[in-house]
Formats: structure tokens, sequence, C-alpha cells
């Protein structure tokens, strides 16, 4: 073979035929759907401009099977228009996806806490974003969502706002103890108090009445707590 002659088998083998690189497939000026190709961008994609003047790149393969017939505004019925929420990337819009994942993702590490206890998200926020920032309103600064009920749903009459000792007051085992008109947790009457919190837990499981378990005094520090007379 003469020297720089191209043999049939080297020019096969360039265009691809022993599974080298092809040549693109030239689908310029051909329509699908809406679209029209006007040329080769890159690998395996070609621009393309829809019937309302859109150009970008779209796969060949999806206009081959028709899965794309023209631009996502176009994809809109006549006389409907594009609807968005605008959360996406928002901390609300993140809360909002984390109740969805905690209640119906098994896969999700809190799942056993939530969905798997028949925690649920209701109907009118389950599939509706707009409807969960409504009720809502923004996230207020160091708070997040709380469920006053801890056995009931995400639900409007059911969720509050609520700061991290707010809500650590709202958890499962907590005891909550009334006085008066004020209801509080153990802890909470500690601080308030002054009194130590083993004392109240250990004179509450001893029995003692809530006035005497809240107001007595411990008379001498690094006794065991609590235990005075009853």
């Amino acid at each position: 073979m003469a020297c720089g002659v191209n043999s049939d088998a080297s020019l096969k083998k360039r265009r691809g035929g022993w599974g080298t690189t092809r040549l693109p497939l030239d689908l310029t000026n051909q329509r699908f759907g809406r679209w029209l190709a006007l040329r080769h961008s890159h690998s395996h994609y070609w621009i393309c401009r829809c019937d309302c003047g859109t150009e970008k790149p779209v796969w060949v393969s999806s206009l081959k099977r028709g899965t794309s017939k023209g631009c996502s505004e176009c994809a809109v019925p006549s006389g409907h228009t594009r609807r968005t929420h605008g959360g996406t990337g928002t901390s609300l819009y993140g809360v909002y996806r984390g109740i969805l994942r905690r209640c119906y993702k098994q896969n999700d590490q809190a799942f056993h806490n939530y969905g798997g206890r028949g925690i649920a998200v209701c109907d009118r926020w389950r599939n509706n974003f707009e409807a969960f920032r409504m009720d809502m309103g923004n996230r207020p600064r160091d708070s997040s969502i709380d469920r006053i009920d801890n056995d009931g749903p995400y639900s409007p009459e059911n969720c509050r706002w609520a700061t991290r000792q707010e809500q650590g007051r709202n958890r499962r085992g907590n005891v909550l103890l009334s006085l008066g008109k004020e209801t509080l947790t153990i802890s909470e009457w500690s601080q308030r108090l002054g009194v130590s919190r083993c004392a109240i837990n250990w004179r509450v499981r001893k029995g003692w009445p809530i006035e005497k378990a809240l107001g007595s005094p411990i008379r001498k520090w690094g006794t065991t707590p609590g235990r005075e007379k009853s």
C-alpha cells in the first residue's frame, strides 16, 4: 500500500466501525416536537431551538425517544402558569423536608422515633410546602419545629416554633409538676427554686406532696439529696 493512502479498513476504524469514536449523527434542521435541531454541541448533545425561541443543548436520546419535545416553560399546558414556591434552599424548606424524611423515609436515622411510631404529616402539608409556610410562617431565630403533643401529627394545630429549652421541656419522659397556676419540668423548678433536681426527683418518687417536694429546703449540702423526714 502506498504511503499516505488510507485503506478502507483504516477509514472504517476512524469512523467508529470497530468501536472507536463515532462521528456525530447529523440532526441539522430535523424537528422533534417543538425542538428544531440546529448544530452539534458536544458529546451526545445538540443545540436545539424551541418554537418559543429558547435555545439549549438537548441529549440526542431524549430527542429520538420523544422524552424531550420542547423547553420546560412550553411544557406547561396552555392557559396555565408554572408555579414554584421559591423556598428551595431556605431554612424553612429544610425544616419541611426534614419532617417528611423523618416520617416517611425508612432509611432516615430518626425514622424509628417518628414514622416508626406512627407520626405522620397532615394531608394539608404532605405535598404542599406553600400551605406549610402559610400556617407556620418564617422560622424564628434559634428555634425549630415542635409538636405540642408528642404522639400527635405534624399539623397546624399541633406544631409551633420552639427554642431548644422549650423543646427539651416537651420531650417524652419529662415529668411536669404543677404548683398553683404554673407547670414546669423538674429541671425548671430546680432552677427557679434553687433546690437540687435530684432532691426534687427523689421526693416525687417517694410520694411527697408537690408543695413539700418543691418547697422544702435541703438542710445540708453534700448529704443524700432530699432525704429529710417526711
